[in-house]
């Protein structure tokens, strides 16, 4: 999954500016500000007009991870672990477009030009890159055709897939999670095991303000019997709160390691 560079993202923002300047205009037919070369919006019909602004950069990639400039260049933001895009992410990214947006959008290059990974300040800040969306779908169907037509090796070993990371039973996936949050779940799909076997979850503190380095804090253990071919487990929040920090959730079947998952808590 390769980020892209500079050439389609920045066609991609042309065709959002043109959008956004017909929002504008629309604006200003609707409260008398056009002129002869568009419209000059002030007070409040300027505060309305960024807050659209914002709104659309922030609504559209945090829920499809695509503006309809990206949409129509075959882009999509997703964060740096290839996991869509969430509202956290999406807010930082496009607050700091008033940065990267300097010198229509010179400074936002340059950052692309001289990343590793070809992101803009806003990419670095919210760790998002900006990938092709077909091959993004093309990586997805090569996966699912290689599940669908699996080597016998690979079906005989146990294992763990679509691991997912969630604030609700069968929510969206994410990374980040408040202190409050009252549970944290995690799902996946295993293959490979036989009736009778056990799938465990091992749940640790890899770096808090208040636990030793990767204290384990809890340990579930399920019979795969009494399962379908996947499993949810899921902790509930301590009496204070989440502390702050990183966190692991080590999947294990049959004792034997077999994937993990990651996640952070914030305030």
């Amino acid at each position: 999954m390769e980020a892209v560079g500079v050439g389609r993202r920045a066609v991609a923002i042309l065709i959002d500016m043109v959008v956004l300047f017909i929002v504008g205009y629309l604006i200003a037919l609707a409260t008398g500000a056009t002129t002869s070369a568009g419209f000059n919006l002030q007070g409040g019909p300027a505060f309305l007009w960024f807050g659209v602004v914002f709104a659309y950069y922030i609504v559209l990639e945090a829920t499809s991870g695509a503006t309809l400039g990206k949409r129509a260049m075959g882009l999509k933001v997703v964060k740096e672990s290839g996991e869509p895009l969430d509202w956290q992410a999406s807010i930082v990214r496009n607050i700091l477009r008033i940065v990267d947006g300097f010198f229509f959008y010179l400074v936002a290059a340059i950052a692309v030009w001289v990343s590793k990974k070809r992101q803009r300040l806003g990419d670095m800040a919210a760790h998002t890159i900006v990938v092709s969306a077909r091959a993004l779908i093309a990586c997805v169907a090569a996966l699912a055709l290689g599940g669908l037509h699996p080597l016998e090796s690979a079906a005989a070993t146990p294992g763990y897939s679509d691991i997912v990371v969630s604030d609700a039973k069968g929510g969206k996936a994410a990374s980040t999670f408040k202190t409050q949050t009252g549970k944290i779940f995690v799902r996946a799909v295993f293959s490979g095991v036989n009736s009778g076997s056990t799938v465990r979850s091992d749940w640790i503190a890899v770096k808090t303000r208040v636990s030793p380095p990767n204290y384990k804090i809890d340990s579930v253990t399920l019979k795969v019997g009494q399962l379908g071919d996947f499993v949810d487990f899921f902790l509930s929040r301590p009496h204070a709160g989440w502390p702050e920090g990183d966190y692991r959730v080590a999947l294990f079947i049959d004792d034997k390691p077999a994937g993990e998952a990651r996640f952070r808590v914030v305030k």
